[in-house]
């Protein structure tokens, strides 16, 4: 990004500086050689800034000031510091993760964008969309910001399929498949950074041609995700990792059963997470939250190990059973995720739920969503007629769907019963097992 916006702005080569506001530390420390040879060339140098500035006893020390006093010298010493770096060739400052300064480096970052108004200095703020009732000082900041008539605010959407493809064959060379580029961009949700990574991970194995290929989550971008979570607190951490095994949207509900917490401590907790955006709102359903990206989510659940997995997806089902108690239909195919997750504590909910959701399906004519759910059932299933029975199920919507999903193409074995042997225990009309295929 900040490689853009200095295109098309180069009389000269400019310098570049980088800032970064989370790692920014809260003084200058300039060296007592360059301490000298600023005051020689006639530069002020603020002595709150220079801790060398003891060992100069030559340079008098400026009278004592009033705190706010003090501060408008500091800051007019930096304007006045980039004004004259920017007068030997232009110099571009880039300070990124604006929404993690504090207000008094906002103050300053709208002081100095006064006072460089007419120097050859390109400043450029990167910063994450924010909750702006919760960061008012980036509000206030960027709403005078914006005012000066040399400032431009640019919104970044993230990459199109048309710029995955793009951005595969500029940085490999590499044609891909639409298929792939269509799983990178799902994957990724247009992210720069999450794509960039998945697709260097793509190139260094050697799958960049294929185009059908699983995709993992490469390191780079757990990195960078960890960092980010790393900066909530340890219960608000524990409290996502927790959620994670929910899904990309969780109901508070059922995530305050699951967790045992009570309804405003929970909301407590998660005002962290709704703060640095790992967590959102979902639109139009009050009540549900939702990953701020997917990879967030599947990020915090691989960290979960496989006996707490099994244990999670036991106690969620066991809390959205309670919650929806009132209707369970609507909800009877997360319902089988969970118990299916949790197999082989609660095998036989898993088969009941996957059946009954199996049915709805393809009542609403979901045929490939109708198969899926009749052949998780039938992964757990060991009696035989109750495999016919499902086998019976299953093959409506399979021959009903349109077009063959990838995904159910695999064989499903057939039951073996004894000859002549009815296809259903239950049902008080015998019916062929031969319709099943």
């Amino acid at each position: 990004m900040s490689s853009s916006a200095v295109a098309g702005r180069r009389a000269a080569p400019p310098r570049i500086g980088r800032g970064c506001s989370r790692c920014a530390p809260t003084s200058t420390r300039r060296s007592p050689r360059r301490c000298a040879r600023s005051s020689a060339r006639g530069r002020r140098i603020s002595p709150s800034s220079c801790p060398s500035w003891a060992n100069f006893p030559q340079l008098s020390e400026p009278p004592a000031l009033e705190s706010e006093g003090a501060r408008f010298r500091l800051f007019d010493a930096t304007a006045q510091f980039l004004r004259s770096a920017a007068l030997v060739r232009p110099l571009v400052l880039v300070l990124d993760d604006l929404h993690a300064a504090d207000e008094p480096s906002l103050l300053l970052l709208r002081y100095v964008a006064r006072e460089i108004a007419d120097s050859r200095l390109l400043v450029v703020c990167a910063f994450r969309d924010v909750d702006p009732t919760i960061r008012d000082p980036l509000t206030a900041a960027l709403a005078e910001l914006v005012r000066e008539p040399q400032t431009a605010q640019i919104g970044l959407a993230g990459l199109s399929e048309a710029d995955v493809a793009e951005y595969i064959e500029l940085s490999t060379g590499i044609e891909p498949a639409s298929r792939l580029v269509q799983a990178i961009h799902a994957e990724t949700e247009g992210n720069p950074l999450f794509g960039a990574e998945v697709v260097r991970l793509l190139d260094a194995e050697g799958r960049l041609t294929e185009a059908d290929v699983p995709l993992r989550i490469p390191p780079g971008v757990r990195v960078v995700i960890g960092q980010r979570v790393g900066r909530l607190s340890e219960r608000c951490r524990s409290l996502l990792l927790t959620a994670s095994v929910m899904g990309r949207e969780f109901g508070l509900d059922a995530l305050a059963r699951l967790s045992e917490l009570a309804r405003d401590e929970l909301l407590d907790v998660l005002d962290e997470a709704l703060t640095e955006r790992v967590v959102a709102d979902v639109p139009g359903s009050p009540g549900r939250l939702r990953f701020g990206h997917a990879l967030i989510r599947d990020t915090l659940f691989d960290e979960l190990g496989s006996a707490r997995r099994l244990q999670l997806h036991q106690d969620a089902a066991e809390a959205l059973e309670a919650v929806y108690a009132a209707d369970l239909e609507p909800h009877l195919a997360e319902l089988a995720h969970h118990f299916f997750a949790a197999a082989p504590a609660r095998a036989d909910k898993a088969v009941e739920y996957a059946r009954r959701a199996g049915d709805r399906a393809a009542s609403q004519l979901a045929f490939e969503e109708a198969v899926r759910l009749y052949e998780m059932a039938l992964t757990l299933v060991g009696d035989d007629g109750a495999r016919c029975e499902l086998l019976l199920g299953w093959e409506t919507p399979r021959r009903g769907r349109a077009t063959p999903s990838p995904r159910s193409n695999r064989s499903v074995r057939p039951p073996t019963l004894p000859n002549g042997w009815g296809c259903t225990s239950s049902s008080p009309e015998p019916r062929s097992a031969t319709a099943a295929g």
